[in-house]
């Protein structure tokens, strides 16, 4: 029984007294206790109802979260919000499988507060990701999930000229090209421009040497060149590579001279 009382006992009562019973409440889970208590006199038989309810916890989350098309082997990050709708405090925990994460992924919410959630995605291919978070109370089990839902694509760059010559450049003398790098996909692409050998003068300067490309995007980069040495002919290659291994490759070449002397008779 989850409501107890004392041995019953006759109990005589004049006009005007009053007596008090000690009725106990023993639940054992949570939810809503329904019973009566019987009470016997020379009249015949009443009943009292007796109810209990308890507090009660309740998130309000989400149904879902979509990242749509993402980049392969990259980071995509989302929020959102959910609220302590019932009336206790809440130890949760989330639990998701990759590659998604939740941040932060344990904590303690108050009646009427409202927590917000950094989801990540990361895919590590071209595929689809379905995965559920689920959201655990502290000593209650489940109470709350959202599906999360997203699709890797690999980035796709081009360049529109593989080799850039600058030809003959007076010693010290700033020289720039400019040539376009495209994104031909439907996720954003993320650059970076390295040196594929390090044993050369640095005289051509990438501007940007990273960076993002929107979705059927471009970014106009700026290869600047800077010779150093009379007489010598540099041509060095960059590789421009995305996260997900799409990589092209620049060459570019230039020829640094002196300034010319002429001497005259007169």
């Amino acid at each position: 029984m989850y409501f107890t009382m004392d041995y019953p006992a006759p109990v005589k009562l004049c006009a005007g007294m009053s007596f008090s019973i000690q009725v106990t409440f023993r639940p054992v889970k949570r939810e809503k206790y329904d019973d009566f208590i019987e009470f016997s006199c020379n009249a015949g038989r009443f009943y009292i109802p007796v109810r209990a309810v308890l507090p009660y916890a309740d998130l309000q989350v989400p149904s879902s979260l979509d990242f749509g098309y993402c980049p392969a082997k990259e980071t995509t990050t989302k929020t959102f919000n959910f609220t302590n709708t019932g009336e206790l405090d809440v130890n949760y925990a989330w639990l998701l499988d990759s590659p998604f994460q939740l941040t932060p992924s344990t904590g303690c919410i108050k009646p009427g507060e409202t927590h917000s959630i950094t989801a990540r995605f990361e895919p590590v291919d071209a595929s689809v990701f379905v995965a559920t978070a689920v959201c655990e109370m502290q000593g209650e089990g489940e109470i709350a999930s959202v599906k999360i839902s997203g699709i890797g694509k690999y980035p796709y760059i081009s360049v529109e000229e593989s080799k850039i010559d600058f030809g003959n450049v007076l010693v010290g003398k700033i020289v720039e090209k400019t040539f376009k790098l495209s994104n031909q996909s439907m996720v954003p692409a993320t650059f970076e421009a390295t040196r594929t050998e390090l044993e050369h003068d640095r005289v051509f300067t990438f501007r940007p040497s990273q960076g993002t490309i929107p979705p059927n995007g471009y970014e106009a980069v700026t290869i600047s060149y800077v010779p150093v040495a009379t007489g010598t002919l540099t041509c060095e290659s960059f590789a421009i590579s995305t996260p997900a291994g799409n990589t092209k490759t620049i060459t570019c070449q230039g020829y640094a001279e002196g300034p010319g002397v002429v001497l005259s008779s007169s």
